[in-house]
């Protein structure tokens, strides 16, 4: 807004902020892209892969599947995988390219091929059985073939490179974005500072020309994706940082500074993520572009976005380096205008949002985020109890068993998350054992409540099932299912506080998506879950509400 007067002139942002567009009551599938496996995938899931999960839950009744954070990581040799430390949370990611299904494949002698040759075919054929994802190996063989492509493409003129133009001159930050990564391709320092507006900062204008078309490509097969399926995006509380988004906006990041949360009953040491945070006043002075950006671009594809850490609209605890997270402070934001920014942005692209509001959550927040008409996270692992195994989910939340974060339920179930712990030494002997004891008096009020019958098959399955039922009867807008739990798989894909030798962000599921529509359990199990979500909420949840 501007107002001009004689010989003077002032403007504003003004936002008016309609609330967020409401949930219809439903459910979804989560299972990570990477850990999606199919008869042809090359060694991780990949957008179309996306899709066709997508279309069977569809099929089946879902409302939307969900994945990770589908944001780029640093894949070189040693990978960072982890998708909450992103190197960037405006661009994409494009080792979940498929090249196969790109219009360069057939148009590029030289690409058809690499793809046939003996040692492509021995390479592809290892990931692809692999247990764990090999990030390293599986971005060699995505980056040889759309190098390969991206080279005819630009090679000659056509409908497809104009298109690609195009793109670039729409999307400044992803131009600059492939300047970035070719500069890193050069092995330039990261600690070099130089803007990436100019042409010519980079030696290399044909690894600009990859990175781009990589781009461009993971942006349409995402883009097709949401097109044929209701995506459950996720996007970040930061970045990582050495990545794109601290350069390309260097004012509104806090230099020395590492994001984090204090002590608390799971963490004794609280934790330290390592992004750097937004400064709040200089992103305020700057009109919120650089926010601005990055949740205009997490809405572009998602019909659901679960808001990771929605807290930090409010409030970021704040860890100097060189300390732990013990010694942070929590700094305010000005949380009317982030939260009216996150509507306004949901609103235009009808997204609905879903705040992760778990942890230490201050007052207010669930307040304000009730009025904008976001979602609350609902967790039954940290909600049941031996005195309440089934208590109910409220209405306006979305309602899972777990996160990516937990234990899986057959881990928890049987104590094996316990078990871990004490090797880890993370718990003591004594402590391991008070833990067991109280996990064995919740197991059995849980099999009560549900009424399982007494050594009659699995009973974590059944318990499972059992609870995943509770919560379909609930008055939660939406319940979120892990596909890998209904398989009976007891690893987490994530272990907090552990680093490469837990396999965090690599584990593939156990069931290919062919076989997954050949499980009759999981596909009769689906379809009930999808029943008792049409129906009513049953008088003891409606009681409750």
């Amino acid at each position: 807004m501007t107002v001009e007067w004689p010989g003077a002139d002032a403007s504003a942002l003004l936002i008016a902020a309609p609330a967020c567009p409401d949930a219809s009551r439903g459910w979804g599938a989560f299972l990570p892209l990477h850990a999606l496996r199919t008869d042809q995938d090359w060694g991780l899931g990949s957008f179309a892969d996306l899709a066709e999960l997508g279309r069977w839950i569809g099929d089946l009744g879902g409302s939307m599947v969900g994945a990770l954070p589908l944001y780029p990581a640093f894949l070189d040799p040693p990978a960072d995988p982890s998708p909450y430390l992103p190197v960037s949370r405006l661009a994409y990611n494009e080792i979940f390219v498929d090249p196969t299904s790109l219009p360069e494949v057939g148009a590029s002698v030289d690409a058809r091929r690499l793809l046939a040759s003996d040692g492509f075919r021995r390479r592809l054929a290892f990931v692809h059985g692999a247990a764990l994802v090999d990030y390293e190996d599986v971005s060699r063989l995505r980056r040889e073939v759309l190098s390969v492509m991206a080279a005819s493409l630009l090679g000659e003129a056509s409908s497809r490179r104009d298109e690609l133009c195009l793109f670039a001159e729409q999307h400044p930050e992803l131009l600059a974005y492939a300047r970035f990564r070719a500069e890193l391709d050069a092995r330039r320092p990261r600690g070099d500072e130089r803007p990436f507006a100019e042409p010519g900062t980079v030696a290399r204008p044909s690894t600009v020309g990859y990175h781009l078309y990589a781009q461009w490509a993971a942006a349409q097969q995402l883009a097709s994706a949401a097109s044929s399926t209701p995506l459950y995006a996720d996007l970040p509380v930061g970045v990582h940082p050495e990545g794109f988004d601290p350069l390309w906006a260097p004012h509104v990041f806090v230099a020395g500074i590492h994001g984090g949360s204090p002590p608390d009953l799971f963490f004794e040491g609280g934790q330290d993520w390592s992004f750097p945070p937004l400064h709040p006043e200089r992103m305020r002075e700057d009109g919120y572009r650089y926010f601005i950006d990055i949740v205009r671009r997490a809405v572009r594809h998602a019909s659901y976005l679960r808001v990771d850490h929605v807290m930090g609209l409010q409030r970021l605890y704040w860890i100097p380096e060189g300390f732990d997270a013990r010694h942070g402070a929590y700094v305010s934001y000005r949380a009317d205008e982030l939260h009216a920014l996150v509507s306004l942005e949901a609103y235009r692209a009808g997204t609905v949002i879903v705040g992760e509001d778990l942890g230490t959550v201050p007052a207010g927040v669930r307040e304000h985020m009730a009025e904008d008409h976001m979602l609350r996270s609902w967790v039954l692992q940290f909600e049941s109890s031996a005195h309440d195994p089934l208590p109910t989910p409220p209405a306006s939340a979305l309602a899972s068993w777990g996160t990516h974060d937990l234990a899986r339920f057959e881990a928890y179930f049987w104590g094996i998350d316990i078990d871990e712990n004490e090797r880890a030494g993370r718990l003591s002997a004594a402590e391991a054992t008070t833990q067991r004891a109280a996990r064995e008096s919740w197991r059995a009020a849980l099999l009560v409540a549900l009424d399982a019958p007494d050594g009659v098959g699995d009973p974590a399955a059944a318990a499972l099932r059992g609870c995943l039922a509770h919560l379909a009867q609930s008055p939660a807008d939406l319940i979120l299912v892990d596909l890998e739990e209904l398989w009976g798989e007891r690893q987490p894909q994530n272990r907090p506080g552990t680093g490469p030798e837990a396999s965090n962000w690599r584990r593939r599921a156990s069931h290919t998506l062919e076989e997954a529509r050949k499980d009759v359990e999981t596909v009769e199990f689906l379809r009930e879950l999808h029943a008792l979500r049409q129906a009513r909420p049953t008088d003891r949840t409606a009681a409750l509400r």
